[in-house]
């Protein structure tokens, strides 16, 4: 099944989503560690839960008619952690759809290729860089895409091409630079309304008339 792409708010209903995959000890083995009880117990144990609560996630997303997606890492070709350049557990890190494309803009997607091959090529861009574009610094509100750079995340070269290639797609980019991830920070819930951290900026520029909810 080729996965469809199309992502232009935050807000509208979700249908496809990735979501990440626990590390497995046993990836540690070729490094020092591995033979440290005191350090891979706890790992063992973080592993176990975290993997608990993807598949909480999965079931819940699936219970609401969403078709999910999980990495799988082929460990035999990898050989080892050394490989990647992180493991496959947060896709939003890494990976932004914008419009009707994909954008692999990172410094390395190897664990989330099982995944990356389900999107048919002309619905994907790839393009490896020192540092990442991704939905964790990106709102999307229909046409408007509020970007948010942290500075040496991306060169000013990358950050003009992409701008310009979505202001070509007839997007209005409005960039920052506040240099933390904005999806913890502020969230569109619909046209009309939104919800923020206390003292985290003031929105009546970006968003005239909205409602903003503060939380402490």
């Amino acid at each position: 099944m080729t996965i469809p792409i199309k992502g232009y708010s935050t807000f509208d209903p979700l249908k496809h989503c990735m979501i990440g995959k626990s590390f497995d000890v046993s990836w540690f083995k070729d490094l020092e560690i591995y033979k440290n009880d005191k350090i891979m117990d706890p790992l063992k144990k973080i592993s176990d839960e975290t993997e608990e609560d993807y598949q909480t996630l999965e079931k819940i997303l699936r219970d609401a008619g969403v078709q999910t997606y999980r990495p799988e890492i082929d460990f035999i070709e990898i050989q080892s952690l050394k490989n990647i350049y992180r493991p496959p557990v947060c896709p939003r890190d890494h990976f932004a759809v914008i419009g009707n494309k994909f954008y692999s803009v990172t410094m390395g997607s190897h664990g989330y290729a099982s995944v990356l091959k389900q999107i048919a090529r002309k619905d994907l861009v790839v393009d490896l860089q020192d540092g990442e574009i991704s939905s964790a610094v990106i709102c999307r509100v229909g046409k408007d895409l509020f970007w948010d750079l942290k500075r040496g995340n991306l060169n000013d070269s990358t950050v003009e091409k992409y701008k310009t290639l979505w202001e070509a797609e007839g997007f209005r980019v409005h960039l920052s630079s506040r240099g933390y991830h904005s999806d913890g920070a502020f969230c569109v819930v619909r046209p009309g309304c939104i919800v923020s951290l206390k003292d985290v900026q003031d929105y009546s520029r970006e968003f005239p008339g909205w409602d903003v909810l503060y939380l402490p």
